[in-house]
């Protein structure tokens, strides 16, 4: 770890460290931290660690602009009635739809014309041509539903923790979460994309990163159903 990473993870969580005009300095020792990797004297303070912990987590993306902290809206129909395991899937709309009638739309055009010798489609034979292929299409639709249904998940929230992309589960009471937005410059100062993101920390590790952009749930709602999970943790 940089001294940096070290005074977040170790100092600014611990109830021993104070301010000085030297610089953070423990208490016990009366001293700038020089520990290596790991300190003896640690006392961690679970509200001051989560400070520190978001501190570095700004730290580290300082290049990147991150502002405001999406806070929970708390929804009172979501907070009696958790379930012990919530899969959260990305929205996705599927551009094969759009191809899929447009090729409709392409093959209802050349039958007209091969048929009828005209160009002309505002007429009631070139809707029907297209509206046959269209319903002759409806089974490929239903088949493209029942796979963007069986997307493979993408955040998995219980009353024990939290799994992202199905992966080992993180406990609540070892992490801590936030949901950031970041505003990315794009072209120049006119014009700014913004962006949210899943960040979880745990102490003394790097932090993971998930764009929830797509999230079947808005910022604010993922982030009120983490807080009440961790409420209900055993």
């Amino acid at each position: 770890m940089n001294d940096i990473d070290l005074l977040h993870n170790w100092c600014f969580g611990c109830d021993n460290h104070k301010k000085s005009l030297k610089g953070p300095i423990c208490k016990i020792t009366e001293k700038k931290p020089d520990f290596v990797n790991t300190c003896n004297l640690y006392v961690g303070n679970n509200e001051k660690l989560k400070k520190s912990q978001q501190k570095l987590i700004e730290i580290n993306l300082k290049d990147d602009r991150y502002f405001e902290k999406i806070k929970p809206t708390f929804l009172t129909e979501e907070l009696n009635n958790l379930p012990n395991e919530l899969i959260l899937r990305n929205k996705k709309f599927d551009l094969k739809f759009v191809y899929l009638l447009l090729l409709d739309f392409v093959g209802a055009y050349f039958f007209h014309y091969f048929t009828n010798d005209t160009m002309n489609i505002l007429n009631l034979e070139f809707l029907k041509i297209f509206g046959t292929l269209t319903v002759f299409s409806i089974p490929i639709f239903g088949f493209m539903l029942a796979k963007m249904a069986d997307q493979s998940e993408q955040i998995t929230l219980t009353k024990t923790g939290i799994k992202i992309e199905n992966k080992a589960l993180i406990s609540w009471t070892n992490c801590f979460t936030y949901i950031l937005t970041k505003y990315a410059n794009t072209d120049g100062e006119a014009s700014w994309m913004r962006n949210e993101f899943l960040v979880i920390k745990k102490p003394f590790e790097k932090e993971i990163m998930v764009s929830i952009d797509s999230l079947e749930k808005k910022p604010s709602e993922l982030s009120n159903l983490m807080e009440n999970y961790k409420k209900n943790v055993p």
